[in-house]
């Protein structure tokens, strides 16, 4: 059977916020009810599971000059593979998303060409009178990076008046002038205390100011308890769970900003996360050319990860018992959706959670394929909609695992 192109309704376990219930939900409007009328796919009797698909508010799609690397197609397609089914992309591309005509240019390229829901962050502007412009344009939220703590407080002053959502990259501008020849070396001489007094200075300017305020990829227990301390938000990467620099990494290809960390602080990420103490998991996606990834110094820093992320996850939190499938889906999709405000059901996913498989390189994205080769698998996406249009799955025959 293949996930058909005319369906209107889809039948079977739906997963919501509140748990898992039988019913089924309108493609096109994403309502639910108990009675359909019309083309319906009735998975009833199978252990396939249906739900709006996961939400990555970390990801940099590149796109517009830097299309060599990934493009709004490629990672779009790439992450409704794996079930993603909303991306908040990061404005740190060619040209730079702190000008209304950057980001006009990054909205038109992301109708033209993305297969799932994406929303741009907007960066700092360097003219605070700017800062208005951008936040009237339909984007996720504002990023400030480390050299914005040093050059534009008084655009951030203004970004934090706006009530728009900021995301922070937390790590002094000094962190950005260091540089090693180890993985160890580096996640020691980029340290976590630059991860904490980051957030003490956003902090210090959002006293009283309506921006909600999330800190991205955290990598320090340090980092998340701080963060809580002043009421904020906090994401972790896949990256600063699964590896360290205890693994000894190649570090033109591990290295990520901030920097991969020791075991110990890896385990203590995963106890956070079981613990509940994290918000969201976000991928911070960063693919790059091959040559871009070569030399230990020059190296670009980033990971790709849209086409393995969930799965490999799943496998090691959900398969296990670390956490329920509910929880799991807490932090990858009813939180990350609350946090940008986008519509739930607007996408749909047929999910296949008991697949197991392992990662054999990438099929759509343009992100070299030496990441996660041969890792373990859990889950597995089918069909994907988006408003009643199937964005993937057309040549996937659907069945079910047994459990």
């Amino acid at each position: 059977m293949i996930c058909p192109k005319d369906i209107r309704w889809i039948c079977g376990e739906i997963w919501t916020e509140q748990g898992s219930s039988s019913g089924c939900i309108d493609v096109l409007t994403g309502e639910l009810t108990d009675k359909t009328t019309g083309n319906t796919l009735d998975l009833t009797h199978t252990t396939l599971i249906i739900f709006p698909g996961y939400a990555d508010i970390h990801v940099h799609l590149r796109g517009l000059n830097q299309s060599y690397k990934e493009d709004e197609y490629t990672g779009t397609k790439a992450a409704a593979s794996q079930g993603i089914t909303f991306l908040a992309d990061m404005p740190n591309t060619s040209p730079r998303l702190d000008t209304p005509e950057a980001l006009d240019l990054k909205l038109k390229a992301i109708k033209r060409k993305a297969q799932i829901p994406v929303k741009p962050y907007a960066a700092v502007p360097q003219n605070p009178e700017t800062v208005e412009k951008l936040a009237k344009r339909t984007i996720a939220g504002f990023k400030i990076y480390p050299s914005d703590l040093e050059k534009r407080e008084a655009s951030i002053k203004k970004i934090l008046e706006t009530g728009k959502l900021v995301v922070l990259h937390p790590e002094l501008p000094e962190a950005d002038r260091l540089e090693a020849e180890s993985i160890s070396q580096r996640g020691t001489i980029r340290g976590c205390h630059l991860e904490g007094a980051a957030v003490d200075i956003l902090a210090s300017l959002s006293d009283n100011k309506p921006s909600k305020i999330h800190v991205t990829h955290a990598s320090c227990l340090e980092t998340v308890m701080k963060a809580k301390t002043y009421g904020f938000t906090v994401d972790v990467a896949p990256h600063h769970i699964i590896y360290n620099y205890d693994q000894h990494l190649d570090i033109s290809l591990y290295k990520v900003n901030p920097p991969l960390r020791s075991m110990l602080d890896s385990h203590r990420l995963l106890q956070l996360i079981i613990e509940g103490r994290i918000d969201i998991i976000a991928s911070d996606h960063a693919p790059h050319a091959e040559w871009e990834k070569n030399d230990p110094l020059s190296s670009r820093p980033g990971i790709p990860w849209l086409e393995a992320w969930p799965s490999i996850l799943r496998r090691i939190l959900v398969k296990p018992g670390a956490l329920s499938q509910q929880e799991f889906f807490q932090l990858t999709v009813w939180n990350p959706r609350k946090l940008v405000r986008v519509n739930t059901w607007e996408t749909i996913v047929v999910y296949d959670p008991y697949y197991q498989g392992r990662y054999t390189g990438s099929r759509y994205s343009k992100a070299i394929p030496y990441y996660h080769y041969m890792s373990e698998y859990y889950g597995e996406a089918r069909c994907v909609y988006w408003r009643g249009r199937l964005v993937y799955g057309e040549e996937t025959r659907i069945f079910s695992t047994a459990r």
